[in-house]
């Protein structure tokens, strides 16, 4: 589900993920865990900062991988003796792709995005109106010849 504004700070997890904090990133996923149902909106956010500085493309990879698995945290059934709150079931696939995105998050932190102009349905429209006329212009020149 897309969510424009989810009002998280994500400071917290990007700066313990960055130093290699363990105990911190842990601390900070868990508390954001207790106040969102959206780990996997959480985990995009950290992969849009991670896509800017990734070479290879793993690290973005390992975040949507744990984006789409948290998903079906709710639907896997709770061990019996279980004392874990509900909210906390992502916690361990959380904080293992943050960790695992360590460098790529450290460099894609300082990188300021660049994003193409986006389309809107009325440019659309015109786009597509040029791109007819050169296709009739370009049909009428080649029956020319």
């Amino acid at each position: 589900m897309a969510q424009v504004e989810m009002r998280v700070d994500l400071s917290n997890v990007l700066s313990a993920a960055i130093e290699g904090n363990t105990e911190q990133l842990i601390a900070s996923v868990r508390d954001i865990l207790h106040d969102t149902n959206s780990p996997d909106v959480l985990l995009g956010r950290l992969g849009m900062i991670t896509v800017h500085g990734d070479s290879d493309g793993h690290p973005a990879t390992v975040l949507a991988a744990a984006a789409m698995l948290s998903r079906l945290i709710h639907f896997l059934p709770e061990p019996v003796d279980s004392t874990v709150p509900v909210k906390e079931r992502a916690l361990p696939l959380f904080f293992q792709a943050a960790r695992l995105a360590r460098t790529a998050l450290r460099a894609g932190a300082g990188v300021e995005p660049n994003y193409p102009e986006p389309l809107f349905p009325a440019t659309l429209a015109k786009i597509r109106l040029l791109a007819s006329l050169c296709a009739k212009q370009y049909t009428a020149t080649m029956s020319w010849q």
